[in-house]
Formats: structure tokens, C-alpha cells, sequence
């Protein structure tokens, strides 16, 4: 007969204190923007690569808060998202919410690019 590692007719994850996966999620969902940003070389004739880096951070700022702001959650507010659980097991995401994540990186994505045009910069 096996042993059990962890707690008695529990999974171990269901545990409080087990990393939330929503909130990894989130956290993973804003690398993946921030790295999608920077990914991208944007090439302006007359700005060096300081102004360049900087122009990027304001238009992932911008994005950031015009996203925010249409999908109802100010900044102040913004964070892991609470759904249905049970108890303190946590199931990950619903279909609908990746299908709202997958909306909210595709309209980040086009305020970042829009901001970056506007602005004169071409993608390479």
C-alpha cells in the first residue's frame, strides 16, 4: 500500500495556502503583454533608443489603463478575478474567462501598436 504525501482526503493543492492559479495566470497574462511590447524592434528615424524605450513604456501605460478602463476595472481594483470555487479548491479559469483574457491581450496589443504609430514609429 502507498503512502500519502500530503494532508488526509484533501488534494494537495486544494490546500489554503497553495498558489493561486488565477492569480499566476494574471501574472503571466502581464509578462506575455510586456514581452509581446518589447518583442516588436520599433524604428523611429529621429529618436534614439532612449526616447524609443521610453515612448514604449508610456504606450504600454496608456494601453494598460485604456484596457482597464473598457473592460469596467479601474486600476485600483484591478487583480486576481474571484469566480465560482468550491471552498478553497480552485478549478483555474472558465472558458469565459480566457475568452475575455484572450480579448484583453488582443486590445491591449492594438492600443500598444496604435500608440506607437501615432508617435511615428514603424515595426521592423
Amino acid at each position: 500500500m502507498l503512502k500519502q504525501s500530503g494532508p488526509a482526503n484533501r488534494v494537495k493543492h486544494a490546500v489554503a495556502g497553495a498558489p493561486n492559479l488565477r492569480a499566476i495566470g494574471l501574472i503571466m497574462t502581464a509578462s506575455l503583454l510586456a514581452l509581446t511590447a518589447c518583442g516588436t524592434v520599433w524604428n523611429h528615424a529621429r529618436k534614439s533608443s532612449a526616447e524609443t524605450a521610453a515612448d514604449e513604456r508610456a504606450c504600454a501605460r496608456s494601453a494598460q489603463e485604456v484596457v482597464l478602463t473598457r473592460s469596467g476595472t479601474p486600476r485600483t481594483e484591478y487583480g486576481a478575478p474571484t469566480g465560482p470555487s468550491s471552498g478553497s479548491m480552485n478549478r483555474g479559469e472558465s472558458p469565459m474567462e480566457l475568452h475575455e483574457r484572450s480579448q484583453t491581450t488582443t486590445a491591449y496589443n492594438k492600443q500598444f501598436e496604435s500608440c506607437m504609430r501615432t508617435k511615428g514609429y514603424s515595426k521592423d
